[in-house]
């Protein structure tokens, strides 16, 4: 009576092995494509909004997790002499976002386009507002550090352009280490969408 048990545990085990035991090596093997499930290696980006321009680099740290460093230049409001002077400049920011694309097989297996990263991700940025415009140095707005956690996703045009776009929520955290002028920190919804070009190495 214990044979039997034992053999028919190990009968489902040898089961379940074969067919709940799918690996990335089985995805490789039927894709015959390793980068198109993994993220690419290293990939730099162009984006631009109605009121800003990156230039960002994204490399891979796990299959499917990265780390993205960008720089932003914001179109914006300057200030001077405690706001009775205003005019428009363009303030840099540099931002570090950890990225985990979670739906990179499901994707695979519905047979939708992976390249460049496309994909579903939960992203946690942090990031640093200079608060100086570039050309108007007597202008100036607040120095902020900000952290935003994030859920996006990433299309390309067509299957394999290298134009694409972002969509992205999240909840964004400022914090104005000099304030100078008594603004308080603030906690607010964080929006965006964007169009770029992907350049991969």
């Amino acid at each position: 009576m214990i044979k039997r048990k034992l053999y028919f545990i190990a009968f489902l085990l040898l089961i379940s092995s074969t067919v709940g035991g799918q690996t990335f090596d089985n995805f490789e093997e039927e894709f015959n494509e390793e980068e198109d499930i993994r993220l690419v290696s290293s990939i730099y980006n162009v984006h631009a909004t109605l009121f800003n321009l990156s230039m960002s680099h994204e490399f891979r740290l796990g299959d499917f997790t990265s780390l993205k460093t960008e720089f932003i230049f914001y179109l914006g409001d300057m200030y001077a002499q405690a706001f009775t002077l205003k005019k428009t400049g363009i303030i840099p920011s540099i931002s570090i976002e950890a990225r985990w694309y979670y739906n990179r097989i499901r994707r695979a297996c519905l047979d939708k386009a992976l390249y460049n990263n496309a994909g579903n991700y939960f992203g946690l940025r942090v990031g640093y507002f200079l608060g100086k415009s570039l050309f108007s140095h007597n202008f100036s707005e607040f120095t902020t550090v900000y952290v935003t956690p994030i859920y996006g996703l990433k299309r390309n045009f067509t299957a394999h352009s290298r134009f694409s776009y972002e969509l992205g929520v999240g909840i964004n955290v400022e914090y104005s280490p000099l304030n100078r002028y008594n603004r308080s920190n603030e906690t607010d919804s964080y929006f965006y969408f964007r169009v770029g070009v992907n350049y991969r190495l």
